[in-house]
């Protein structure tokens, strides 16, 4: 072989590699951007289901559980069936069925979550009965 063959194969195989390189190197890329977006992913994910795991535990935090008197006026629309808890609060039940078995007078300890304000009884709250005994 000559050194102009020479030359020429090993010019040959310069260009051969850096193309190949250059390629190898794209894959790389391609490969970590694949994997950094999967990391993201994750990450996500995982602060997504934080997030509604507190939204969870906040819930159980506004229910509350009170002592007081069932009043039950047998007719004044909004405020018809309501429980005078001990510490000054009145709750509106907007769920006959959760105290159809008690009778105005009656002594009760309610487990119960706020709804609102009510607009007709005021002042006084909504509310939904968790437990009542």
């Amino acid at each position: 072989m000559t050194d102009h063959t020479n030359a020429n194969l090993k010019k040959d195989l310069l260009w051969f590699l850096i193309k190949n390189v250059n390629l190898l190197t794209l894959k790389l890329d391609s490969d970590l951007n694949f994997k950094q977006t999967l990391i993201k992913k994750v990450i996500l994910g995982l602060t997504l289901l934080v997030i509604l795991s507190c939204s969870k535990d906040n819930d159980d935090a506004l229910i509350k559980q009170e002592s007081g008197v069932v009043w039950l006026s047998g007719g004044l629309a909004y405020c018809a069936e309501q429980i005078h808890l001990d510490n000054g609060v009145t709750l509106i039940i907007n769920n006959l069925e959760d105290i159809i078995s008690f009778k105005s007078g009656d002594r009760v300890t309610v487990k119960y979550k706020e709804i609102g304000i009510n607009e007709f009884c005021s002042p006084s709250f909504d509310c939904e009965i968790i437990e009542i005994h």
